[in-house]
């Protein structure tokens, strides 16, 4: 579960870069944001310990030239099986690279090629993340879905003028594979997060939380 700083400093140290990038680029402003909520959907809100030590936020896959030259990690990952219609942790080979500009850089080289290239004409993230979905970026049905609950997130955090957390208000806080869904996980009375609709999506977990259950405090604006 990534804390208020962690997410903080995701954003603050990947959104310039991503935004920078973008500029030099020409792309629609929309786009550093679809970036920086992949990478956050992906990395956990940049808390996966292996992906940042490979400077990778993105989970992509390894090439067989990447693992000739040695440039790539291995590590479990949760990946949705069409055949079984659920998440299944196998173990892969991602991409590492040497720097964030560089990861970034081949994020955007990626949805700019042929088969993803037709987001660069969205008109806004949601339609922009449908685009790179549909085109085969990833099989979870949800995708799209996960990745609007987590914008939802970085927009409180990227926003400084709020003044609340949200704290679960019992122990076993049932975590479901979706909406109504499947119970895969739960969170301990007194988990910290940031919520605003019905149900909020938790990378880590990979998976959702009724808002029913949830409490409002307020909080310094600091915090």
């Amino acid at each position: 579960m990534a804390t208020i700083e962690q997410i903080k400093n995701y954003i603050l140290t990947v959104y310039p870069v991503a935004e920078r990038i973008a500029k030099a680029r020409n792309y629609p402003d929309h786009i550093a944001k679809v970036c920086l909520i992949q990478g956050a959907l992906e990395s956990g809100y940049g808390t996966a310990t292996i992906m940042v030590k490979y400077n990778a936020l993105f989970g992509v896959k390894a090439t067989s030239t990447d693992i000739a030259n040695g440039t790539y990690y291995e590590c479990k990952t949760l990946e949705y099986d069409n055949q079984l219609k659920k998440y299944v942790s196998v173990m892969a080979k991602f991409k590492a690279f040497k720097s964030l500009e560089e990861n970034i850089s081949h994020y955007y080289d990626l949805i700019s090629n042929k088969r993803y290239s037709a987001c660069l004409y969205s008109k806004d993230v949601k339609e922009c993340l449908t685009i790179i979905w549909s085109c085969g970026y990833a099989t979870a049905p949800d995708y799209v879905t996960k990745c609007l609950s987590v914008e939802k997130i970085l927009n409180k955090y990227m926003n400084t003028n709020y003044n609340y957390y949200v704290a679960t208000e019992r122990d076993n806080l049932n975590v479901r594979d979706k909406p109504n869904g499947n119970i895969i996980g739960s969170l301990a009375k007194g988990t910290k997060l940031y919520a605003n609709d019905d149900w909020y999506y938790i990378p880590e977990l990979n998976g959702f939380v009724s808002n029913k259950y949830l409490k409002r405090i307020e909080v310094n604006n600091n915090e």
